[in-house]
């Protein structure tokens, strides 16, 4: 399974998994028509909601330049599947996702691999 991270630019990842009988994960929109039975999921991020938040913050007077990570538990990200993906799939992701808003899998928030 690929996981391209860059919306439309990212489509070349889709098409190859067509091309192959692989599968791909899209991001920001649902891309599973560009490849139907390959698109295991999207990643939906609301972008509306972290430009909001820097706003009502800086309106605030909390604004501060540190990084922001947006999460599940923030309410961020959503995991959507295609219709045409198993029910277990379905199931196994939002038990991952409960994990991770539990803070039983943790999501680094860096991309130091060592």
């Amino acid at each position: 399974i690929n996981f391209q991270v860059a919306n439309q630019t990212g489509l070349g990842v889709i098409m190859a998994a067509k091309e192959d009988g692989k599968y791909a994960i899209g991001v920001d929109v649902d891309q599973s028509h560009w490849a139907p039975g390959n698109v295991a999921a999207y990643v939906l991020l609301d972008h509306g909601f972290a430009t909001y938040d820097s706003v009502k913050q800086a309106y605030d007077g909390n604004f501060t330049p540190d990084q922001v990570y947006y999460g599940l538990n923030e309410g961020m990200s959503v995991i959507a599947i295609p219709d045409y993906m198993p029910e277990e799939l379905k199931a196994l992701i939002a038990e991952i996702e409960q994990l991770i808003i539990e803070g039983v899998i943790d999501i680094p928030k860096t991309t130091d691999t060592r």
